[in-house]
């Protein structure tokens, strides 16, 4: 006959407990013209944590907009946030490198608010973007109308130099 070694004990088993989250989520998309976008935190983020995000934009593209879909967040320079006591959702744009150097390829004169001013064939200009508005720079003026520069581009008057 066998003899059993039995042991009994007074202590309840200890009741199972689900972790317990402390934190927000971070969740970013992006669009095709953006390569990476990730945040260094995602998951179970506490509030007033710096969250830093990471942006690749696609070859021949830039960053275009960071919009904070959910969180009430706002990104710096940096492409920084403190986390706040809520998820955060974030949705991350690019568009076209635009911002190299075009060449005139004829000549035109341009007016916008009585101001006039020449693009002689042969000159370099530079395409700049300020508050999401368009401008060619001439001779240091800065001319600021996207109608204006979309059209000197889709019209051939500017042709962007190949670096």
């Amino acid at each position: 006959m066998k003899e059993l070694d039995l042991q009994l004990f007074d202590d309840e088993p200890a009741e199972e407990t689900e972790e317990e989250t402390t934190g927000h989520s971070v969740t970013v998309y992006k669009d095709g013209n953006i390569t990476t976008a990730t945040a260094d935190k995602t998951e179970n983020v506490a509030a007033e944590e710096t969250v830093t995000l990471t942006i690749t934009p696609a070859t021949g593209k830039v960053l275009d907009a960071i919009t904070v879909l959910a969180g009430g967040v706002t990104v710096n320079a940096q492409q920084k946030f403190e986390m706040p006591d809520a998820d955060v959702v974030i949705y991350v744009t690019g568009r076209a490198d635009m911002s190299k150097k075009y060449i005139v390829t004829e000549p035109c004169t341009i007016c916008i608010n009585d101001a006039k001013t020449e693009l002689v064939k042969n000159v370099t200009v530079n395409l700049t973007k300020t508050g999401g508005i368009w401008g060619v720079t001439v001779d240091g003026t800065t001319i600021e109308s996207n109608d204006v520069v979309m059209d000197l581009i889709a019209s051939g008057v500017l042709k962007k130099i190949e670096e």
